[in-house]
């Protein structure tokens, strides 16, 4: 009788860890889907990448060294958010941001992924303005990585 209480309390568990995901990915996705209808997306682009001004530190450094490699690459769209000073960014990265098109510096921070997950740079797949799938780089997951190969 003890073993069957406890098994039903881990699937109890189980099933509110699962959907306290599946929750935490519909803010996610609807957060990005609406900063994507407000900014228009243009049909060019096939990524975007969001890089935060604040949050885990590593992980910002990877997304402002993968910018300063592919800010050339058009169908890349660079958003700023949350930061606090443009001048240090670009003093940090070395970037004159207005001299690309393709950087989007997200003043009242729509882009701004309402989860836990803020802090790290994020890599939006998207088709026609629609997103495909979405990710977090940080030192879990590799997104910088994986578009580094879909890249070449």
């Amino acid at each position: 009788m003890k073993t069957h209480i406890i098994q039903i309390f881990v699937l109890f568990l189980s099933f509110s860890m699962f959907s306290c995901l599946n929750r935490t990915k519909e803010l996610e996705k609807e957060s990005l889907t609406n900063a994507i209808k407000n900014y228009y997306v243009k049909s060019q682009y096939k990524w975007i990448v969001i890089l935060p001004g604040v949050g885990c530190h590593g992980c910002i450094q990877e997304g402002e060294f993968f910018m300063k490699k592919h800010i050339s690459n058009t169908k890349i769209l660079f958003v700023l958010t949350n930061i606090t000073s443009l001048k240090i960014f670009q003093q940090k990265t070395g970037l004159v941001i207005r001299k690309h098109s393709n950087v989007y510096i997200d003043k009242d921070n729509s882009f701004k992924v309402i989860t836990e997950n803020a802090v790290y740079p994020c890599v939006v797949y998207i088709k026609n303005g629609i997103i495909q799938k979405y990710n977090f780089q940080s030192s879990q997951t590799h997104a910088l990585y994986n578009i580094e190969k879909d890249i070449q």
